[in-house]
């Protein structure tokens, strides 16, 4: 299933009824987002690390010697040595840095899921801002009307609950300055997102939460092959290479070979030639130390990497909890105001024409306070399925979608 695009679709067809301004795509936002610095910074750095020739020659070295004997040029000794690496050790080097250069690769790999993760977020938090906008309009626009039912009934002699209407002006001014403080947020987001506050993010197909439900129903995470547990299999595969390069260099055989040619002229004028093997026993020495240090790391990033799988299907486990009751509770705040039973005994107590004015507003008061609650605990279940996808893997794993194939997500 290709859930990345899931966590972005939810309200957001319903939201855009709500807003009004230029339409904004959630694969460019996405993309934008991907285009941060560090990750160019990191990539750039990678392919410089890649690009170099990290081949081990298999001489080591050559040295060319001489040497007088009782400071006469009459009596010389020259010599021509060469140290060799074995065939073992080139190839324990290569494998060590290409370890080196795919540990490098997941750290690019994991500056892109977290801006990824920052990015699903941030739309999710302006959708949600303009949401709670949009609600509070309406709310605004219910108190002034029943402000304004207030003073007519003051000015026509009769007398409401003083404390009714101060508490009326401070609901106003509350609801003022909460205005204010979610447009401020909108700004902050559209900032980062690079957009408009009056910016649209229409989508073609969005999940219901039932939809979404079912899916994390279905969800079985590989805790194995997810992001953060692959990091430390990458630390153990360097230190395994690293080992290896050790104990490859521990064990060449062939160490030097050498020429000497010895000149004596009080030998007859002969030049004499010899030709020199060095040869290696393999033996620990202080390679066993330093195999031991690796050998404690290695130990310590398998502990590591147990201890975060533990976590991660402990917060698998906790966020599927949470998304459960705030569905539950979503769910009843839904029906609160759609059972027809109560819908009926509202239009007939309306319509009767006896029911005192402001006690008619108060019934739109617990409208409007349900289907706040009901927007509150919408936006938690999809926050919450952001960090269920982050904690399963999955939205690392699917590839993001234009907004043009969002319709075959199920």
């Amino acid at each position: 299933m290709k859930s990345k695009m899931i966590i972005v679709l939810c309200l957001l067809y319903y939201c855009s009824a709500g807003l009004r301004g230029q339409a904004a795509d959630i694969g460019k936002l996405i993309t934008d987002r991907l285009k941060d610095e560090r990750i160019s910074l990191r990539e750039q750095s990678n392919l410089r690390l890649g690009s170099m020739d990290y081949g081990l020659p298999f001489l080591e070295k050559v040295e060319v010697r001489t040497e007088l004997d009782r400071m006469q040029t009459s009596r010389q000794e020259f010599m021509l040595r060469t140290s060799f690496n074995g065939f073992g050790q080139k190839n324990a080097e290569k494998d060590k840095f290409n370890a080196l250069l795919a540990r490098k690769n997941a750290s690019a790999l994991n500056i892109k899921n977290e801006l990824l993760t920052e990015g699903y977020r941030d739309i999710l938090e302006f959708v949600f801002v303009n949401l709670n906008k949009d609600l509070l309009k309406r709310y605004r626009s219910h108190l002034v009307e029943k402000e304004k039912l207030t003073e007519t009934l003051l000015a026509n002699g009769v007398s409401p609950d003083l404390e009714d209407y101060i508490k009326l002006k401070e609901a106003i001014l509350e609801n003022q300055l909460r205005q204010q403080s979610l447009d401020q947020k909108s700004k902050v987001y559209a900032k980062k997102l690079k957009m408009d506050t009056s910016a649209i993010i229409n989508m073609a197909d969005w999940p219901a939460p039932d939809h979404i439900y079912q899916h994390i129903l279905s969800l079985e995470p590989d805790f194995e092959t997810h992001a953060e547990v692959m990091n430390y299999d990458l630390e153990s595969r360097f230190l395994t290479a690293d080992l290896n390069a050790l104990r490859a260099r521990n064990a060449k055989i062939l160490d030097f070979a050498q020429i000497k040619h010895t000149l004596r002229d009080d030998l007859l004028l002969q030049n004499r030639f010899s030709i020199g093997l060095g040869l290696n026993i393999p033996w620990s020495g202080s390679f066993h130390l330093k195999q031991q240090d690796i050998k404690i790391k290695q130990e310590e990033v398998a502990v590591e990497k147990e201890i975060e799988k533990l976590k991660l299907k402990s917060d698998f486990a906790h966020l599927k909890n949470l998304f459960y009751t705030e569905f539950t509770q979503y769910q009843l705040w839904q029906s609160i105001h759609s059972d027809s039973l109560v819908i009926k005994l509202k239009e007939k107590v309306l319509q009767s024409g006896k029911l005192d004015p402001l006690k008619a507003f108060s019934l739109k008061d617990s409208e409007l306070d349900a289907a706040s609650k009901s927007l509150e605990h919408y936006e938690k279940l999809y926050k919450i399925y952001i960090s269920i996808l982050e904690s399963s893997g999955e939205l690392f794993r699917m590839p993001a979608k234009t907004t043009s194939t969002l319709c075959d997500l199920y």
